[in-house]
């Protein structure tokens, strides 16, 4: 897991909120546990009802994001 993996996984993201893990792993051809690590651990991200967000959204973020 390297930088080139964690940019492709955020770029997946950014493209399509929508998919699933498993999605998002075949999409930048890596596992899905790394791709788990990726987004929880790396980017700091979570899981919300069909989409992954930043863990702290800010008002000026959560209005530009929704």
């Amino acid at each position: 897991m390297d930088d080139d993996h964690v940019q492709k996984v955020l770029a997946v993201i950014r493209q399509n909120r929508h998919l699933t893990l498993r999605e998002d792993a075949e999409k930048v051809g890596i596992c899905k546990s790394s791709c788990d690590l990726i987004l929880f651990e790396k980017l700091k991200m979570r899981r919300v009802p069909a989409k992954f967000v930043p863990r702290q959204l800010t008002r000026h973020s959560l209005c530009m994001n929704f």
